[in-house]
């Protein structure tokens, strides 16, 4: 059976493609690995310094990917979101209880080399087996964490670059086949859509191979 997604589009956020999938029997995340940096000039070209990075991560509680600004904290405190989950993810923390902390820190050492706009995608299994899924918001330079209400449907959540999400989302999209042969589709799908718009756009594609999965139940 098919089911709709729903699409984050925001100025700045489009240097990544994420997707998370609510499904039968729990929730696949999917994305890109590629990262980018954008010069004062506008141009944008590919970080090769810091190679692949992970867009995608959990613990026990929840999962989520992030589209947008990387680089978090002011220039005295800069490090990248990799490197802050890796510190910070604990095995016991919930996701209000994550987020509230990120975002509660990065208000008191606010970054002057973006926008303060980040993204993020969250999944999660309440009890009985019941999944969701939903988005939250931050808009540092204005002191503002917004969250969107839970989403218990069988749907997916999809942001950053409108090229790769366009085609993404042309293709039907199914709840109801095994959740680890779904994402081996998934991942195929994505590495078929990247390729092809490397090779048919002229314009840098902020979205670059390998694709990652990951199944949370």
């Amino acid at each position: 059976m098919q089911y709709v997604g729903s699409n984050i589009r925001k100025e700045n956020d489009f240097m990544s493609f994420v997707s998370m999938h609510l499904v039968d029997d729990g929730i696949i995340a999917i994305s890109d690995s590629k990262a980018s940096i954008a010069y004062k000039s506008g141009e944008i070209r590919e970080d090769k310094r810091r190679g692949k990075i992970p867009k995608i991560f959990s613990n026990n509680k929840f999962i989520f990917i992030y589209h947008g600004n990387n680089e978090l904290f002011s220039y005295s405190n800069k490090t990248t979101m990799e490197d802050y989950v890796e510190n910070n993810l604990k095995d016991d923390i919930g996701f209000e209880a994550f987020f509230q902390k990120m975002f509660h820190e990065l208000c008191d050492s606010k970054p002057e080399y973006n926008d303060g706009k980040y993204y993020f995608i969250v999944g999660g299994k309440e009890d009985k087996d019941r999944y969701f899924i939903l988005k939250i918001h931050f808009d540092i330079q204005n002191n503002i964490i917004q969250y969107s209400s839970k989403d218990y449907r069988y749907t997916y959540y999809s942001g950053g670059y409108d090229m790769v999400m366009n085609i993404y989302n042309q293709y039907p999209f199914y709840h109801d086949i095994n959740i680890f042969d779904y994402a081996k589709e998934l991942k195929w799908l994505l590495t078929h859509i990247i390729e092809s718009v490397d090779t048919i756009s002229k314009a840098y594609n902020p979205v670059g191979l390998p694709v990652n999965v990951k199944v949370f139940q």
